[in-house]
């Protein structure tokens, strides 16, 4: 018998039935084989298989009705036979298959009870009564172990019978289609009509807190317990007054009409028609499962709402051309779903039902390299590492049973978005480069709805050895070096700059500190000097000649002048973080104006080095200026020069100047060079890290020549 592809696991798979042995056999895409007996499903003869709506298989068997095997969500039974309508009775079910009251039980055969009413069109079961309204009558029959007994009421009426109500005092009312409600008493009574709506109650359906009347001609009267009415029509917001059913959650009241579904909250009405996704003629019934989530039924398809849409889930659309849906029940208990057709029954647990639920499945028939060798499908392959060209031969599970769907392909890795399969089924992916790949299939059937998203093949491309991993780890190692020993070189280095940096500034404030010392030891002493000698020259001004104190006033003078430039050395010196050397060199040329201002005989000379960049410490600056006074000083006292000069020049990192002399030079033993004036001379210099060297001879003149290192 020819295969039937059916769901199995979450995965396609194929059903056969064997003539030799009488019984199913299914095989899965993996290759998995299990053998299902026809005794222990209780199937008889089977005469054929058909594939239904949402993955479900019906068996047909000789003299033993139709069967479903339920490899998904929904299954289905009673092929051909009318469900007209539907009602829960603890565990079992009754329906109405062809106008004749049929008992469901779970894992049990459907109990046939032989009992017809004529077009039925409400069934309610009470503890030990079925209720059963037809279009011209009613019964009350006793339910029995093994199904139903005779009737034992029988009331008939032409006014049209729509429903069955069962009130707290034990009286109950007939819904009808032309005058209204019959209300009983009693089962012996004769009933009294109730006016309701405009006389045609299509149907009576009891709510948590009231009564709700439907009507297909002036909308639906809710009737609450406490008395209070609320008539819900298209002048209140209603798609349509031609209502089919009404729920009621907490505030919320859902009305199922003509043209789609309405939410009655506080006092607005909201409308969810084909706008909003609704398919079918008319909506029958709208309920909510455990997970909230609302569902909307229509005479064609399930649909769910989700923000505002709705999303079918479940097409209907059986072979006979014009099959609807007649009849619903939802049991919230079991989280079932039994919908009743033109076709049959169709069972359905909620808990599984899926948005992706789809018949059609994506497959891959043969896949090929540019090297036209054959890829296995069962693996997940590496490539080496160069440039690919592949090629798939797609299409669906079983070509035969695809009808109108459409493929959709995404290869992971290479493009983002999806796009649908060529008509030849052909897909190529010219010059792929390293990387990982997922090959992704999707299908969408001929009603529009689609399956998830599948992944049949993954496969790797290699990178080339200079990209793969141990060879990042060779570069991220060297790298890590690298900038370890650059980091460590930064850090030596700055840490030495600090430490310069900090030495200056301790020498700044080293020499600071002398400055003062000198100011109050140097520059204070003489001006107390000066002080000492004026109080002198006041007692002797009467006593001495005139020429001695002329003699002494020159003296003092010259101390003053000198001490006034040692106080503004110092205070030049320490007003500033650096002197630029052309300031210094300006600084020296004042001090020979100062020095040699009273000798008329003696010349002197400064050669100006050009040399804007460069820079002296403050220590620097005022230990040469008092080298430099203490040689000037010396060509003045012993010298006897006619003519002195000062050079500077620049010579290997090195600030050179030299100050000489034509004067008559002096013998090393002679006083001058003991004194502490050449002694102090040598201390600044090498404070300076720097060199004194004195060149002279008898008779010729002296030099002196001052180093000292410079940045």
């Amino acid at each position: 018998m020819h295969p039937v592809s059916i769901v199995y696991k979450g995965k396609p798979a194929l059903l056969f039935f064997t003539y030799n042995t009488g019984n199913l056999l299914l095989l899965t895409e993996s290759g998995e084989r299990r053998s299902l007996p026809a005794s222990a499903t209780g199937l008889a003869v089977i005469t054929s298989m058909k594939m239904g709506p949402g993955g479900m298989v019906f068996i047909c068997t000789m003299g033993q009705g139709i069967y479903y095997f339920k490899p998904g969500s929904f299954s289905m039974m009673f092929e051909g036979k009318k469900i007209a309508r539907i009602a829960e009775d603890g565990d079992s079910y009754w329906i109405s298959a062809n106008d004749e009251i049929v008992k469901i039980d779970a894992d049990k055969f459907p109990a046939f009870s032989g009992i017809k009413v004529n077009a039925v069109t409400s069934i309610t079961a009470t503890k030990d009564l079925l209720h059963i309204t037809g279009i011209s009558s009613y019964y009350q029959i006793p339910k029995t172990k093994t199904g139903l007994a005779k009737p034992t009421f029988t009331f008939t009426n032409t006014a049209g019978l729509s429903g069955y109500r069962l009130l707290s005092d034990g009286s109950f009312d007939l819904s009808t289609y032309s005058c209204g409600l019959f209300h009983f008493a009693s089962a012996q009574s004769k009933p009294s009509t109730i006016p309701l709506l405009d006389n045609i109650i299509e149907r009576t359906i009891k709510l948590d807190s009231g009564i709700a009347f439907t009507s297909y001609s002036a909308g639906t009267l809710i009737r609450y317990y406490n008395g209070k009415e609320q008539l819900l029509n298209s002048k209140s917001g209603l798609l349509s007054n031609m209502v089919y059913d009404v729920s009621m959650q907490g505030d919320s009241i859902w009305v199922a009409t003509e043209f789609g579904v309405n939410l009655a909250y506080k006092d607005s009405v909201y409308q969810y028609s084909k706008s909003a996704g609704f398919a079918g003629k008319r909506c029958l019934k709208t309920f909510e499962d455990k997970l909230h989530r609302r569902f909307v039924i229509s005479d064609v398809c399930l649909m769910l709402l989700e923000k505002g849409k709705l999303r079918p889930l479940l097409s209907y659309k059986i072979k006979k051309k014009g099959s609807t849906i007649s009849s619903v029940l939802f049991s919230p208990d079991k989280q079932q779903l039994l919908i009743g057709t033109t076709d049959g029954l169709i069972t359905a647990s909620v808990e599984n039902i899926s948005i992706d639920s789809v018949l059609i499945y994506p497959v891959i028939y043969q896949a090929t390299t540019s090297e036209s060798k054959i890829i296995s499908l069962n693996t997940k392959k590496v490539f080496p590492a160069r440039v690919h060209d592949f090629n798939f031969q797609v299409g669906f599970n079983y070509p035969d049973i695809s009808g109108g769907a459409t493929l959709y392909y995404l290869l992971d890795g290479w493009n983002i978005n999806w796009k649908q399969v060529p008509s030849d089924f052909q897909l190529s992916f010219p010059v792929l480069t390293a990387g990982n790949y997922k090959l992704k299939m999707k299908a969408t059937n001929a009603d529009g709805f689609g399956s998830r998203a599948y992944t049949l093949m993954e496969f790797t491309i290699l990178p080339p050895w200079y990209l793969q991993w141990y060879m990042i780890a060779i570069y991220a190692t060297a790298l890590s070096g690298v900038v370890f020993f650059v980091a460590r070189w930064w850090a030596r280095r700055r840490l030495a700059h600090q430490m310069e940096s900090f030495k200056m500034h301790q020498q700044l404030e080293l020499e600071r500190n002398r400055i003062s010392s000198d100011l109050h030891d140097n520059v204070g002493s003489q001006l107390t000097n000066i002080i000492a000698q004026l109080d002198f020259l006041e007692n002797a001004v009467q006593l001495q000649p005139k020429q001695i104190l002329l003699t002494k006033v020159k003296g003092l003078q010259q101390k003053a002048r000198y001490a006034m430039s040692q106080l503004r050395e110092s205070i030049w010196v320490l007003k500033e973080d650096a002197i630029r050397l052309e300031d210094f060199i300006l600084k020296i040329h004042r001090l020979f104006e100062e020095v040699f201002v009273s000798e008329t005989g003696v010349r002197y000379h400064i050669n100006y080095l050009d040399e804007k960049s460069i820079q002296l410490s403050p220590w620097q600056a005022v230990n040469l200026i008092r080298v430099i006074q203490e040689g000037l000083q010396n060509i003045q006292k012993h010298a006897m020069a006619k003519e002195v000069s000062l050079s500077f020049s620049i010579c290997q990192k090195s600030l050179q100047l030299i100050l000489q002399d034509d004067g008559r030079g002096f013998i090393p033993n002679e006083s001058i060079t003991n004194g502490h004036g050449l002694q102090n001379m040598h201390n600044r210099m090498k404070q300076l890290n720097g060199d004194l060297e004195i060149l002279n001879k008898k008779g010729v003149g002296t030099m002196l020549k001052l180093t000292i290192p410079i940045s």
